[in-house]
């Protein structure tokens, strides 16, 4: 650039750049909406843009209407690349606090919302992102050229981000001439996780591309109640608020409430926290096992648990006959639990639908007592070895009880009578147990678990009051509990979520993980109990093992010496007979896994034997202390392994 002086010298250096004539695709969907076939067109052109950035390395981070104008003979330039950052070699490396709602780019109140409609939900919440964050803003971009309406809205910047954070895209919304695979297209695009999420822009470049993407039949119902929703995705009508339930060093309960609505308000997005303690000379009974673990009413209002106190001066600690339970009440609106007086004894406490009266076995009887209080009422005789059960709306009770071949579900009404048989186990089968059974929404219908000896793992069933062979839904660690249109579970230490289809019935799509603090384990047994509210609250235990470390010791006691000590949990350690190694139960605490090491004391060194063993392992050493044998799972339920050691040394 030259000066403007006599002299006429170079003065400074000018970038220049093409003038792009056309109006951005803001202007146009405002307009009106676009066509069907000029949104594809428009959709494919944009892809093709991210991804000759994406080849090199290069991240937009902020894709947006007012980033993309449309010239007159239908050309797309993607524009504004001054948020994007060059992608480090690994994914989820960039430093997102050059967000668009980070900076002071954008001064105007409606260009900020503009931005933070279009970001990404870990973009939102300050994670590392990468071109999986352009992805999903690229599906909010095709929700509005195919709705012609905002994917994600607010009154301010807090609002929208609420939306992006919680609310579900409305697929309804989508033109019923929408093509299936386009409408798939969006929602893989609009994943919450991004390991979920559309892999790679390209994708769809070459769908939008292929002419049978548009020959396809329209969804029915895209733009009608009738849309098969996705339900491979927790969607906000599930709304889980996650409670989570764990065992501290002082015996209490503490309990985080984290609010996931649809609502608009950002305080849902902070847990709430508070702490359920027993009385003193009081533990929880869950502590000690699983007959009287916390269950939430079916309103979302109250807790009912058991705590434990010892008998005779006998310890607090004791379970079985050595311990009673009494039944205490949260009101989670209040900072005081209360006992429920006439509870001593109780056992499998569960609510009655409209969560105004617990039922609970006591001795070989079925009883109930109001969540305010009151008489204790007797519903029936039911016999020694009852279990928790479930009550409809009809007023009819399943519960497990003790059969001549195992536990049984058995029905009675809530107003007493004789108690008849639904369900029996088949010893033919191999069955022995069922238990834990929960009503589905229409009364008739209930889940419950099935025991038998092939597997260590509970097969989920459903069944009808009115007979009929049960279904089987699929392999779960307990139970499962039904809320909002899905089922949850716990499976390999984790708390899931999956959709569920009443009609059918059968699970829809795949799971997702509610909880990954659940804990299953050989070193945390029994295995923890969970209850959800129909308003989308989840209660469970989670995993309450402290660190510890394995130390050598004298015969007076004293530590001579630290064999490890890394954060993680150690249980039942065994010594080698020679004297030389450890093998040891090591329970990691971050994920939930469980393995059996091995330590040798000479070398000082470590290796995993038997890694991922999902239940207690009982390791024990041969003579010439050359092999390990530990019990796992086996196709006939059980089996003992032997591992050879000496290629560890």
């Amino acid at each position: 650039m030259s000066g403007a002086g006599p002299t006429s010298e170079v003065v400074s250096r000018a970038l220049v750049m093409e003038l792009v004539e056309g109006r951005d695709l803001s202007e146009i969907i405002a307009a009106g909406g676009i066509p069907l076939t000029d949104a594809i067109a428009i959709a494919r052109q944009i892809a093709d843009a991210l991804e000759a950035a994406h080849e090199q390395g290069i991240v937009h981070r902020d894709l947006k209407p007012q980033n993309i104008k449309v010239r007159e003979d239908g050309t797309v330039k993607v524009l504004d690349f001054g948020l994007a950052r060059t992608l480090d070699p690994g994914p989820g490396t960039l430093d997102p606090s050059h967000s668009p709602t980070m900076t002071a780019r954008a001064t105007q109140m409606g260009m900020i919302i503009g931005t933070a409609a279009y970001m990404a939900p870990e973009q939102a919440k300050g994670k590392p992102v990468d071109k999986r964050a352009d992805i999903w803003a690229y599906g909010v971009v095709l929700y509005e050229m195919l709705t012609g309406r905002r994917c994600f809205d607010g009154e301010d910047i807090s609002t929208t981000l609420a939306a992006v954070l919680m609310r579900e895209p409305d697929f309804t919304a989508l033109p019923a001439n929408t093509p299936p695979a386009v409408a798939s297209l969006v929602r893989r695009c609009l994943e919450r996780d991004p390991k979920q999420r559309l892999r790679d822009i390209g994708e769809a470049r070459l769908l939008l591309s292929n002419p049978q993407t548009m020959s396809g039949s329209p969804q029915p119902g895209a733009a009608g109640a009738a849309a098969a929703p996705d339900r491979s995705r927790i969607s906000a009508r599930v709304a889980w608020a996650v409670a989570a339930v764990s065992v501290v060093a002082a015996g209490a309960l503490g309990v985080s409430l984290y609010r996931s609505g649809s609502g608009s308000n950002t305080d849902s997005l902070a847990p709430i926290r508070f702490t359920v303690s027993p009385p003193a000379g009081g533990r929880l009974a869950s502590a000690g096992g699983t007959d009287a673990a916390p269950m939430l009413s079916p309103d979302g209002r109250m807790l009912v648990y058991g705590v434990a106190t010892g008998t005779d001066g006998l310890d607090v600690n004791a379970i079985g006959d050595n311990a009673v339970r009494t039944l205490w009440l949260r009101r989670l609106d209040t900072l005081e639990s209360k006992p429920l007086e006439g509870t001593l004894g109780a056992s499998w406490p569960f609510w009655s639908p409209d969560s105004q009266s617990i039922a609970f076995i006591y001795q070989d009887e079925l009883r109930a007592v109001a969540s305010d209080g009151g008489a204790i009422r007797t519903i029936a005789k039911v016999g020694t070895g009852g279990h928790r059960g479930t009550w409809n709306q009809h007023g009819d009770i399943v519960i497990g009880l003790n059969g001549p071949n195992g536990r049984r579900l058995m029905r009675l009404s809530a107003n007493g009578g004789e108690p008849t048989v639904v369900r029996e186990p088949d010893p033919s089968r191999g069955e022995y147990s069922l238990g834990l059974p929960d009503f589905l929404p229409d009364g008739r219908h209930f889940l419950y678990g099935l025991r038998t000896n092939a597997s260590l793992a509970t097969r989920l069933m459903v069944a009808s009051l009115d007979g009929g062979e049960p279904v089987y839904l699929r392999d779960v660690d307990s139970h499962a509990t039904y809320a909002n249109d899905y089922l949850l579970f716990a499976i390999d230490g984790h708390l899931e979520a999956q959709a569920f289809d009443l009609e059918r019935p059968a699970m829809i799509g795949s799971s997702r993980i509610v909880a990954n603090d659940f804990a299953r384990s050989s070193i945390q047994r029994p295995p923890s109990l969970f209850s959800a509210s129909q308003t989308g609250l989840v209660e469970y235990q989670a995993i309450s093992m402290q660190p510890s470390q394995l130390v050598l010791v004298d015969r007076r006691g004293v530590v001579t010496r630290s064999v490890v000590d890394d954060g993680q949990t150690y249980v039942n350690p065994v010594f080698s007979p020679d004297g030389r190694s450890i093998a040891v139960d090591r329970f990691e605490r971050t994920k939930g896994d469980t393995g059996i090491w091995v330590y040798d004391l000479e070398r000082r060194a470590a290796a995993p034997l038997a890694p991922s063993v999902p239940t207690d392992a009982s390791s024990a050493w041969s003579r010439d202390s050359q092999l390990i044998v530990f019990g796992a799972p086996a196709k006939d339920g059980r089996g003992l392994y032997p591992v050879s050691y000496t290629h560890l040394r």
